[in-house]
This record gives C-alpha cells, structure tokens and sequence, in this order.
C-alpha cells in the first residue's frame, strides 16, 4: 500500500513560485495532435500534452510523471495491483466487503485528500467508463501550505489494477487545464489483461 500513501507532498515542492501574469489564462484547446501517448511498462498508456516533458522528482511512487513548471500544470499516475491494496485495507480494518475494489479506493482517496487539503471541495464527476474500464472522477478544490490548487483525480480500476490519474494547476488556471485534463484522463488505456 506503499503506493497509495498520500501523495501531496510533491504539490508544493513542484509548483513553482513564480507566477508569470503574462501566460495567457485562455483555455488550452489541444486537439488530438497536441498531445503524445507515454506507455508505462506494458502496463498502461495515457496521452499527455505535447507542452509537457517528464518529471521523476513529482513522485516518487508515481508510474508516469509529467509537467510544465511554465504553465504550472502537472500530471502523475499512481498503480497499485488491487489484491495488495485490498489485503492492505483488510488488514488496516478499512475494507467493506459490501463494496467493489474501486469503492474502497475511492473511500480511502477521499478520505487522505481531506485530510492533507484544507478547505477542500469536492466535486464529483458523472461517474463513467474509460476504455470500458470503471472510473470514478473529481474536480477537488483546496489549499496546500496557502496556495490554492486544484486537481483532476481520475480513480480507475482495470482487470488487476486500480490507478489514480491525478492532474493539478493554480486554481486561477484550472479552468485554462480542464478540457486538457480531462482528455488526458479519457485517454488512459491498460496494456494488461487476465
């Protein structure tokens, strides 16, 4: 359960304070040659915008790391093979049996989201499929050492796998990212099957 540990340390060390008021706040409005598909292992694949380039030091549990400290907008995916969480919760005493591996992963997301967010808003997405796999999806609103960020979170669990997409900006450009976001998420596929 290494993996699922709360992740948002690398929030303030990666947002970077300078705040250039020149960057233009339009929306990004990438089509679909705006952005390149990053294949981790022969795990997943997710598309990611051209503009950013990959950054390790985001996380050190993250599978896929990418960002534009310019535009200050940054992705990472976390994977985790969902026996071991599930035999993590049981052990922790967190697991309900009455619900499906992505329910308890997203139990327990929210739950490390708002205990490490202040002020935090969450706002849930329609609950949809990506790639026939189920996801669950939120815009979460908060404050992190005074600085307000806000993130995408993607929650999707493929055949042996659970995964958290995870995207963040400033929250004075998060409407500038969401579309951008949001196809980024929609692109996930997993390479794995049983």
């Amino acid at each position: 359960m290494k993996k699922i540990a709360i992740v948002f340390m690398l929030v303030c060390g990666a947002l970077t304070s300078c705040n250039i008021e020149s960057i233009s706040q339009k929306k990004d409005n990438l089509t679909a040659k705006d952005f390149k598909t990053i294949t981790v292992d022969s795990l997943y694949s997710l598309r990611v915008p051209r503009y950013m380039k990959e950054m390790k030091s985001l996380n050190d549990d993250a599978s896929l790391a990418y960002a534009n400290v310019f535009k200050e907008a940054y992705t990472i995916v976390i994977d985790e093979p969902i026996d071991e969480v599930m035999t993590s919760f049981k052990e922790y005493e967190i697991y309900k049996e009455e619900k499906s591996p992505l329910e308890n992963y997203d139990y327990y997301q929210i739950e490390s989201f708002k205990e490490s967010i202040e002020n935090l808003e969450i706002t849930p997405l329609k609950t949809k499929t990506i790639n026939g796999y189920p996801v669950k999806q939120y815009v979460f609103k908060g404050e992190v050492e005074n600085i307000q960020i806000s993130y995408l979170i993607s929650l999707i669990e493929s055949e042996s796998d659970l995964f958290m997409i995870m995207s963040w900006t400033l929250t004075n450009r998060f409407e500038r990212f969401k579309d951008s976001f949001i196809k980024s998420h929609d692109s996930f596929k997993s390479s794995k099957k049983n």
